[in-house]
């Protein structure tokens, strides 16, 4: 019986405090994200972009292209 309360006791102080040890700011989270991704300054000088997919309507996969020019200008093309 001393053994469950122990392990029960080591258990509750690892999860009581593990997350203190990891946590982050939401700041320091997209500042990583952002750094991981190549970096602000390289994602400004980003002009033109083309991103191809699929979504799904009614359970149907649909693909789709998407072009997208800085500074506000995109073209949506879909089939279906």
């Amino acid at each position: 019986m001393r053994n469950r309360y122990l392990a029960l006791s080591w258990i509750t102080l690892a999860l009581l405090t593990g997350g203190a040890v990891f946590a982050q700011t939401a700041e320091e989270i997209i500042t990583k994200h952002i750094a991981a991704r190549g970096g602000a300054e390289n994602w400004a000088k980003v002009q033109s972009m083309k991103m191809t997919g699929t979504y799904s309507s009614f359970s149907t996969p649909h693909p789709f292209t998407l072009w997208r020019k800085r500074p506000d200008l995109y073209r949506f093309d879909h089939n279906l």
